[in-house]
């Protein structure tokens, strides 16, 4: 891996005017998280869920406030087949995908090494998809605005992505979130057509890690949030690795025990004073 960075950058240094194309594709090979380690912070995310699940009594529980509405209880619940997560060829990529403001299936509850296969699958998948042509008013076969800018942006990300395949190395070690944006929504549509057969995972679970992954993928950065809940989405894709958001949480939960010990001191002195009010008269 080092050895690609340093060629890349030997590269990019002899050529003393950069064009659109060459500031792209510097771009693409720097862009941070990897997908490598923002695949391994979903998993953390999913794991640490599962764990605060199973100690949790309350079935509704299974969740930070963001991925709560993506529960997958109407599919294990009733016994409906897996095959009603799959959804018709989308027009855009964020109708492959999904946000967490609409009905997009979660994963849920896993076990640990339900969780681990399906990362493992995942992995696998974007790193064996070959990003095809580009069609005619089209951006790999979702309808986007024809612009030179979009096909220039597309026709690099597939150089990138296709020659880092030719050249045997996996494209989620070396590439992160902008050219995933662009492969994404395809993989994403194979593994519904074509779901692999995984010891211990149904198809259920598969497609639904699949799709909570791509919801964090579009919710990344998105204008409108409420700056106080939680974003699941920062803890796989901000520059700071989640630590900023980590520590948003912390500070909520700190100051959240503190109103509880002032509200149980409260009605401590107010349940004393009470007493002997009564003992008084």
């Amino acid at each position: 891996m080092d050895d690609f960075h340093a060629k890349a950058s030997q590269a990019v240094s002899k050529m003393s005017h950069l064009n659109p194309a060459e500031i792209l594709a510097k771009n693409l090979t720097s862009d941070t998280p990897k997908i490598d380690s923002a695949v391994k912070s979903y998993l953390s995310l999913i794991m640490a869920r599962s764990l605060t699940a199973s100690t949790n009594t309350s079935a509704g529980s299974v969740g930070s406030e963001s991925i709560s509405t993506l529960s997958l209880s109407s599919n294990r619940n009733n016994g409906n087949s897996s095959k009603n997560l799959q959804q018709p060829v989308p027009q855009t990529t964020e109708d492959a995908i999904g946000t967490s403001n609409n009905s997009m299936e979660g994963c849920g509850v896993m076990t640990s090494d339900q969780s681990l296969g399906c990362a493992r699958m995942l992995l696998r998948a974007i790193n064996e998809y070959r990003i095809g042509e580009i069609s005619e008013g089209e951006i790999d076969g979702f309808t986007k605005t024809d612009t030179e800018e979009t096909r220039l942006e597309h026709q690099v990300i597939r150089m990138v992505w296709n020659g880092l395949l030719d050249s045997k190395r996996k494209p989620s070690r070396y590439l992160g979130r902008q050219a995933l944006l662009y492969a994404y929504p395809h993989i994403l549509i194979h593994i519904q057509k074509d779901p692999p057969t995984v010891s211990r995972l149904t198809e259920s679970h598969l497609l639904s890690f699949f799709h909570e992954f791509g919801v964090l993928l579009v919710d990344f950065g998105k204008e409108g949030k409420h700056k106080e809940a939680d974003d699941d989405s920062s803890l796989l894709w901000a520059k700071d690795g989640g630590t900023t958001e980590l520590a948003k949480r912390n500070a909520r939960r700190k100051e959240e025990a503190q109103g509880r010990v002032q509200r149980a001191n409260t009605n401590t002195k107010e349940g004393m004073v009470e007493i002997v009010h009564r003992t008084n008269t």
